[in-house]
């Protein structure tokens, strides 16, 4: 796991140490999607069932995830031991808690460059387990971003159709002009 040192009060920024030095993360904006793939590991045990051994459960697992302030909705896509399922919940200062509908805790820090945390069981579950996942972003879209851009592409093609009409119009105009001349160039016509 990635060591990281929050660092809220420094405009939201998250300083994360890796192998390869330091990186800047920065935690994730107002309103848009994320997708995040990594591994998950853990183990689970029955509370029902006598003698019961631990399992052990590991496997890679996709998050879907999608947020519009602090609200933030995720299908979780395991392989491996786990199922998949859905959460929601609330992000704040770069960390996401997230619930299934049993009570199940999904939650960790969260923001553009990962998802790591724990999934850990409620209390009123069959079975207890606890799962940590590490996760990195696969693909992320900042809503307010991707309409920005999208408006600056409008505004730039609306400029050059404009250009073009403007453009058409000086060519029609001075055509105009030319047949306009070439007629007052003719000598006039006799009437009889």
């Amino acid at each position: 796991m990635k060591n990281c040192i929050i660092n809220v009060a420094t405009f939201g920024l998250f300083l994360c140490g890796n192998a390869m030095g330091q990186q800047a993360v920065i935690d994730l904006p107002q309103k848009g999607s994320v997708t995040y793939q990594g591994t998950y590991d853990g183990s689970s045990i029955s509370r029902s069932a006598r003698n019961a051994k631990s399992k052990e459960m590991s496997g890679a697992m996709t998050i879907f995830m999608t947020f519009d302030g602090p609200e933030v909705i995720a299908t979780i896509k395991p392989t491996g031991t786990m199922s998949a399922f859905k959460v929601s919940g609330s992000r704040l200062d770069g960390v996401c808690k997230l619930f299934n509908r049993t009570g199940d805790s999904f939650s960790g820090n969260c923001n553009t460059s990962f998802f790591n945390g724990s999934l850990i069981s409620s209390d009123t579950s069959r079975v207890m387990f606890r799962v940590d996942f590490e996760t990195d972003v696969k693909d992320f879209v900042d809503e307010f971003e991707r309409k920005r851009l999208a408006s600056e592409k409008k505004a730039k093609v609306d400029r050059e159709r404009e250009i073009q009409v403007k453009n058409q119009e000086a060519k029609e105009a001075e055509e105009l002009a030319r047949q306009e001349a070439i007629l007052n160039s003719l000598p006039p016509v006799k009437k009889k």
